[in-house]
C-alpha cells in the first residue's frame, strides 16, 4: 500500500501527450488503461467548455473496477498545437463526461502551455481541457435567419470570427446584429 506515480507513454501520430498518474493509498491490483484521443470531445458542446478556446483532444481513464485505491490525481500533457488560437492556457479547467450525458468539474491545479493536473479523482470516464464558457461569449449575425439557426451565427476567437459552436443565450457577453441582417424569432423579426 502507498502512493506512487507512473507515467502513460501515449498520443497518436501527430503528437506525444502522455498522462503523469498519481494513486493515494494503492492496494493491487490498481489498473488503469488511459488513451489519448485527437480533437474535441464529440459531447463538448453539453460540457460548459469553450471548444472555441480548448484542448483539441480528450482523455479516456478506465480502470476496469480494479479499485484498490482511495483516489487518483491526473497530470494531462499536450502539444501547443493542439490548442485553440485565442485560447488561454492559464485558464483552463478540466471538465469530466459522466455517460450518458452529464459533466463535472474536478478540481485543477497547475495549468501550464502544456499541461493541467486534475485532483482527487475516484470514477473514470473522458476528460476535456479548455476554458470555461462562464466567461460570456461575443455573438455577431452572419447573415439573415432564425435565431436557433446556428448557420447564421459568429464569435469572436480572440482577434477574428469565426463560426458559432451554438446560438447565443442571455448569459453571452454582446450579440450583435449587423446592418442588412435580420435575425427571426418565433417568426417574428
Amino acid at each position: 500500500a502507498g502512493n506512487s506515480t507512473f507515467t502513460y507513454p501515449i498520443g497518436d501520430d501527430n503528437f506525444y501527450t502522455p498522462v503523469d498518474a498519481t494513486v493515494i493509498n494503492a492496494t493491487p491490483p490498481c489498473t488503469l488503461e488511459v488513451k489519448s484521443i485527437q480533437g474535441d470531445h464529440p459531447e463538448i458542446l453539453s460540457s460548459g467548455l469553450n471548444q472555441i478556446k480548448s484542448v483539441n483532444r480528450f482523455w479516456t481513464i478506465d480502470d476496469g473496477n480494479s479499485g484498490g485505491y482511495d483516489y487518483f490525481n491526473f497530470t494531462f500533457n499536450f502539444d501547443a498545437s493542439d490548442v485553440d488560437g485565442g485560447a488561454n492556457t492559464a485558464n483552463f479547467v478540466a471538465a469530466k463526461f459522466n455517460a450518458p450525458s452529464t459533466w463535472m468539474f474536478p478540481s485543477v491545479s497547475f495549468p501550464t502551455a502544456n499541461s493541467i493536473t486534475v485532483e482527487n479523482i475516484t470514477s473514470f470516464s473522458d476528460f476535456q481541457i479548455g476554458e470555461s464558457l462562464s466567461s460570456p461569449l461575443e455573438f455577431r449575425a452572419a447573415g439573415t435567419g432564425y435565431w436557433l439557426d446556428i448557420s447564421v451565427w459568429e464569435v469572436l476567437n480572440g482577434s477574428i470570427w469565426v463560426p458559432a459552436a451554438y446560438t447565443p443565450t442571455a448569459l453571452d457577453n454582446v450579440i450583435t446584429i449587423r446592418a442588412g441582417d435580420t435575425i427571426y424569432t418565433n417568426g417574428v423579426t
